[in-house]
Formats: C-alpha cells, structure tokens, sequence
C-alpha cells in the first residue's frame, strides 16, 4: 500500500496560497493592508521579480511595536527577515514540515525555476500531512478488512 503524497506545488495550488507581496521601500502599514486584505499572517518582499525577503506579524509586533516605531514610517526592509527558508516546488508536503519543523517557521515560500510560486503557511501543510496519513490508515484497515483480517482472537 502506498501513500499518497502532494508536492508544495499541488498544495499551493489546492489551498490558493498565492504570492502575497510587497515591494521593500512600501510602509509597514501596507504590509498589514496586505495582510488584512488577504487574511494571513505573513507576506513576501519582493524586489525586481526575485525574493529578498519575508515580513510575518511576529516581525511586525518584535520590530515596530516593541521598538517604539510607528507601521507608518516603517519600511518593510527595516524589519523583514532576510535570509528566508523556501522549499522546492517539487518537495513533499512531509518534507515542508520537515523543513519548518526543522527551521521553526510557519511560512514557507515555494520556488520553481528560481521563482516564487506560492506560500506555504504550517496550518495548511499540518492538515495535508494528517489527511495523507489518514487515508493511508484507512486503506491499510481496508486490506487487513479484505485479506480475511485475522487478528489472532476469537469472538
């Protein structure tokens, strides 16, 4: 019996994770429009077609808020993280959440031929890790069911 198994790719386009980006020069506050508009918590900086960074609300709380910095006269290339973990298009989804297990991150941007293609956020990768695993059980349970499933008791 095998397991069925997405890639990052198949996962992005099932959940409809898209780029959500900005550009490095726009205000804090249009990272957080971004965020609001799109209902997530974390979008890409994106400068001349390649990714040079990721601003996450952790980001926004730690290095504005705390600071004493206003989201308005706050550049999203002030606070975003720069060296940013990606995945491969082609990746597992297992392999995503071995990544951000790994990393400790909960976005994770994916790449196909040196572009970005989508974002992949921990809450959708944890769900499809779990429905793979179900559907393996079940289909396990099914061929024990109709190999005649003797479990050595008697009932």
């Amino acid at each position: 019996m095998e397991k069925i198994v997405k890639t990052a790719r198949q996962l992005v386009e099932k959940t409809g994770r898209h780029v959500v980006s900005v550009a490095p020069d726009e205000t804090v506050m249009t990272v957080l429009q971004a965020m609001a508009d799109r209902d997530v918590n974390g979008v890409l900086v994106i400068d001349k077609g390649q990714l040079v960074g990721i601003v996450t609300e952790r980001d926004y709380a730690l290095k504005v808020e705390l600071k004493g910095r206003t989201a308005k006269d706050t550049r999203a290339q002030e606070i975003m993280t720069q060296d940013v973990i990606c995945a491969s298009a082609d990746d597992s989804c297992e392999r995503c959440m071995e990544v951000m297990h790994k990393e400790w991150v909960r976005h994770l941007p994916v790449i196909e031929q040196g572009k970005v293609i989508g974002m992949l956020f921990l809450r959708d990768v944890l769900k499809e890790v779990v429905a793979e695993d179900e559907h393996l059980i079940m289909d396990l349970e099914r061929e024990r069911i109709e190999s005649g499933g003797n479990t050595g008791g008697s009932y």
